[in-house]
């Protein structure tokens, strides 16, 4: 290999290995031998190109013809190559190529690389080649006199689409018996020119020059100007939008959402398909090869797709279960914070002695009540029982509502309006307790509280109090 062309396809790798680093990489042809005689069978095009693997994974790779109308070998006497380009791992692979017959198509290979290590994850990448054609059958005259050239110039069609190829050929008769030179120089109004010096051998003489059509390139009427021999050529083309829309299907297998989007073209298409979710945030979606955006303030799930002729895509929707339990699961513990911390009534009531005095035959008792709810307590009703003989002698704080005697128990009541939040209240009143001395033990009964809260009735208690008393 010419070391220029090595180096120049080395430094093409190395400043697409800056640019690319996840996935495997496809180098640009290096030309051999760029010419075909297509009088000579013999006579072959020859590229090569480098396949480069930068990742930490391995890719099976497979090299296939893509144009029906060329003849290709690729590597030693294969028309497909396969392996496997683990990582770090340089492939070059030579290719050779002629036509088939006449020709309207531009040669094309497509590599095919398919991660081992995510099968969920593959790439393909097609070649491109401009080899130039030519004919020459010599023709043996004996005559001295010059000749002038025949030259014919036409287009292998009148119409192209845009993304693909159109072919300038070119039949120039050299009816002398030695060579002549011949310049060619093409411009147009599609920012493509172009400039030849032809050495023409005696005989019929045939170039077939590709130019693509880029989708830069207007839609309408365009003209290509060839000047050679002291003439001008003037052919004209009209270029069209190229049809990339694929036939989309779309199937329901229960929960299932089934989308099927095929290629129905003899080229490739890239198609961005713009998929709103039936389920919203419910939606799961394979492949996972696919990013999210906003059009028009609406949610789209997006995939980017790269369709050869006749291949297919799908695409999966399913309802996520998984999502609608967490979901679920996170607005029942929601609700019963909410009820337990925030609804739930936390009152505190207890009954306390303070003082006993048996010379005076009394006992000084205090009951507190503690509203520690986040919400007032409403129509609060404390009742308190005195077993006999005891009796109260007199209150301290807060007086009671009422006082009920049956027997020889005494009730107190206290009710109030409400007890806000964190508020405290204490009821504190002396009980008198004659002979207090002869008793063993005093029992005084737990305290009852009554009150609403929200729209519940509650009933608290306090602790019960024993009073044992030893001589």
């Amino acid at each position: 290999m010419d070391w220029k062309k090595l180096l120049l396809g080395m430094l093409i790798i190395s400043i697409m290995l800056k640019i690319y680093s996840q996935q495997p990489i496809v180098g640009y042809p290096v030309v051999i031998n760029n010419q075909i005689n297509i009088s000579n069978p013999n006579s072959y095009a020859v590229y090569e190109i480098d396949i480069y693997n930068p990742t930490n994974y391995t890719y099976y790779y497979d090299i296939s013809p893509l144009s029906s109308q060329w003849f290709f070998i690729i590597g030693e006497n294969n028309t497909m190559v396969s392996g496997y380009l683990y990582s770090g791992q340089l492939e070059n692979i030579k290719i050779y190529m002629r036509p088939l017959g006449f020709i309207n198509q531009i040669p094309e290979i497509v590599v095919y690389l398919h991660n081992l290590n995510v099968t969920s994850e593959f790439y393909s990448d097609i070649v491109q080649f401009t080899p130039l054609l030519y004919y020459n059958q010599p023709t043996i005259m004996n005559s001295t006199i010059i000749l002038p050239l025949s030259i014919n110039f036409e287009l292998s069609s009148s119409t192209v689409n845009q993304n693909s190829f159109i072919y300038l050929i070119g039949i120039i008769n050299n009816p002398n018996n030695y060579s002549q030179n011949l310049s060619i120089n093409i411009s147009s109004d599609i920012n493509f020119s172009a400039f030849y010096n032809e050495t023409l051998t005696p005989g019929v003489n045939i170039y077939q020059i590709p130019i693509f059509i880029s989708d830069n390139v207007s839609i309408g009427n365009h003209q290509l100007i060839i000047y050679s021999n002291n003439n001008s050529y003037y052919l004209n083309f009209t270029v069209f939008q190229l049809n990339t829309t694929p036939v989309i299907e779309i199937t329901k297998n229960g929960l299932e959402y089934i989308i099927n989007i095929t290629n129905p073209y003899n080229y490739p298409i890239n198609y961005t398909y713009y998929l709103q979710s039936y389920y919203g945030i419910f939606s799961t979606f394979y492949p996972n090869q696919y990013y999210t955006g906003n059009i028009n303030g609406s949610k789209y799930t997006v995939y980017n797709v790269f369709l050869l002729p006749g291949q297919s895509y799908t695409i999966y929707e399913n309802f996520n279960y998984l999502l609608l339990a967490e979901i679920i699961a996170t607005i029942l513990i929601v609700l019963f914070i909410i009820f337990y911390v925030l609804l739930r009534d936390n009152v505190e009531i207890s009954k306390e002695i303070l003082k006993i005095d048996l010379d005076k035959e009394t006992i000084d008792i205090t009951i507190n009540i503690k509203n520690k709810s986040v919400f007032p307590l409403n129509q609060v009703k404390l009742i308190d029982r005195i077993n006999g003989p005891l009796k109260v002698k007199e209150y301290k704080i807060v007086e009671p509502s009422s006082v009920y005697k049956v027997d020889n128990n005494y009730s107190l009541n206290w009710r109030f309006d409400n007890i806000r939040r964190n508020e405290e209240i204490v009821i504190s009143y002396t009980l008198e307790a004659k002979d207090i001395k002869e008793y063993k033990n005093i029992e005084l009964p737990r305290a009852e509280l009554r009150y609403g809260y929200l729209i519940w009735d509650r009933v608290k208690y306090s602790n019960g109090l024993i009073i044992r008393i030893t001589k």
